[in-house]
């Protein structure tokens, strides 16, 4: 009979995060970490739900520290850029790693949400754009 082994999963597999320091009612960033797939993709929705439901017309969020994405990210990702379009606001990405940057390339959200290298490059930029923010 084989036996089984348990396998340790990284804990957790994704960390959502509200960076205080860069709310001010009109821009807020969202910081995700980890892998984002189907099974947690909940909980990453909540947090740009809850920014946006705050009123944010610019939602930066940082995928620096992403290690993965599936289709449910891209969902994810489409949903809050329509929903700040409506709200004539933008969505700005930080820092893909290479598999998460090949996918938003593949599917072509690349070329219509600004990717920035830093996150300071993103809020300083986004901030000088919108001089009532």
């Amino acid at each position: 009979m084989a036996e089984t082994v348990p396998v340790a999963l990284p804990d957790p597999l994704l960390t959502v995060s509200m960076l205080p320091g860069y709310c001010n009612g009109r821009l807020t960033t969202v910081s995700l970490a980890g892998e984002l797939d189907r099974s947690n993709e909940r909980e990453a929705r909540s947090a740009i739900e809850r920014a946006l439901g705050q009123g944010s017309v610019t939602l930066i969020i940082d995928l620096g520290r992403l290690a993965f994405m599936d289709s449910s990210g891209v969902s994810l990702l489409l949903h809050a850029y329509h929903a700040l379009m409506k709200r004539h606001g933008k969505l700005v990405l930080v820092a893909p790693p290479g598999p998460v940057r090949r996918v938003l390339e593949m599917v072509r959200l690349s070329p219509m949400v600004p990717i920035y290298t830093t996150l300071a490059q993103a809020v300083a930029e986004t901030s000088a754009e919108s001089p009532d923010a």
